[in-house]
């Protein structure tokens, strides 16, 4: 284990500091919103922070430069507007492809060390559900939690979220409305093909629906503020001790309440105006976070409103990636290798990559920058531009159904 001393800048993407429901809507899913919880940690030993920000500031120089930024305006990750990320790096404009094309070659050459985490608000709230509800014992929890939060990611039916949000009886309303929408889901799916896995899923999780019992009780909304410091101490666990590290937070009082109580060497917070470190990390939680919205809504179903909404989906075609996303140039393809080439370093590390029981937008991600980094040459990969969609599909599948045994 490391004896040298490190720092870690920690930000967050999409945080709601309450989940909520109003005018019908689950607040994770508004646009404005996203239902993954995004974090990073990005750690560097203390001797060589001074380079990493000196580089990078250069970088940040260069860019406002050829943005006609004034100095004394920040680069922030929402200088770039969302629509950047609509397929990717694939969508990426010229300055925001420069910043990140060199914002990842920075990150390679300096060998830091980074945790992504992505946490389901929707699992949030279903986690807490399993504390005012008894499932049998031969009953796998983790699985049962995995495949609620799915449904529901999925389908969105605003009436099973309302009734997480109930004053009283919220676990005896949310089954309820759980069971119609799965039988539901049931009879309007089980004569498509593309569905047949999903129907026999669904019939299982409606025979463990039945045998539940539910205890009395108020299900909790607030934020838990602990997950992503026990995540990164996970993390960190892995090749230093917790007294060896310099955790400084973009300023955000309830995390720096949250993180007081680890035994870090020092914990700070600071504005990403003054601390080019929280910058850094502020770019690099963005990039995922955005990323993750952009694959959530290329293979998200309509919302329901009513179980007679389920009527009206096609359930013939299987749902790919748009061909969008693989419409790279010279650039955009050597982001993604850079890409690669920075997380297949952290491969070997068990916690680098966090998430509760819903893991498949993280997956889908991993698999993504995976699949375009194995290809050595954009001619290459140009050369099978027109298998990339089923490729990519079959790849999650596969890497999301291992997940699935592993739970």
């Amino acid at each position: 284990m490391n004896n040298r001393e490190m720092v870690f800048y920690f930000d967050e993407s999409f945080h709601d500091r309450k989940l909520t429901f109003k005018n019908h809507t689950f607040n994770a899913f508004l646009d404005t919103s996203s239902d993954l919880y995004t974090f990073a940690s990005i750690g560097t030993y203390t001797d060589m922070n001074d380079d990493l920000i000196s580089k990078y500031s250069a970088i940040e120089a260069k860019i406002k430069e050829n943005l006609n930024m004034l100095e004394d305006k920040e680069l922030k990750a929402t200088t770039f507007k969302k629509k950047n990320f609509t397929y990717g790096i694939a969508s990426f404009n010229p300055h925001c492809l420069d910043l990140y094309l060199n914002l990842f070659k920075l990150l390679n050459e300096s060998n830091i060390l980074f945790q992504i985490g992505m946490i389901s608000k929707t699992e949030l709230i279903v986690t807490r559900l399993f504390k005012m509800i008894s499932v049998p014992l031969f009953v796998n929890a983790e699985i049962l939690i995995y495949t609620i939060t799915k449904f529901l990611v999925l389908h969105k039916h605003m009436d099973t979220f309302a009734a997480f949000f109930l004053n009283e009886k919220s676990a005896n309303m949310v089954i309820k409305h759980l069971k119609e929408l799965v039988s539901t889901s049931i009879r309007v799916k089980k004569d498509h093909k593309r569905t047949v896995d999903e129907v026999d899923r669904l019939n299982e999780l409606l025979e463990t629906l039945d045998r539940i019992t539910i205890k009395n009780g108020k299900i909790n909304k607030d934020w838990n503020y602990n997950i992503q410091f026990e995540a990164l101490i996970l993390y960190t666990n892995e090749f230093t001790k917790l007294n060896k590290i310099n955790l400084i937070i973009d300023r955000e009082q309830s995390s720096y309440d949250s993180a007081n109580k680890y035994k870090f060497l020092s914990i700070n917070q600071a504005d990403s105006f003054i601390d080019i470190g929280i910058r850094i990390v502020d770019m690099f939680v963005t990039f995922f976070g955005r990323l993750a919205k952009s694959t959530q809504i290329a293979f998200e179903e309509q919302v329901i409103h009513t179980l007679d909404d389920l009527n009206n989906i096609d359930y013939s075609e299987k749902r790919y990636f748009s061909a969008k996303w693989f419409d790279l140039n010279a650039n955009q393809f050597e982001c993604y290798k850079l890409l690669g080439s920075l997380i297949s370093r952290q491969y070997k590390s068990y916690w680098a990559f966090f998430s509760l029981n819903y893991r498949d937008h993280m997956i889908v991600i991993q698999c993504l920058i995976n699949y375009i980094a194995m290809y050595d040459t954009l001619e290459c990969f140009n050369k099978d531009y027109k298998y990339h969609t089923e490729r990519m599909n079959s790849l999650m599948c596969i890497e999301m159904n291992k997940f699935f045994k592993s739970l």
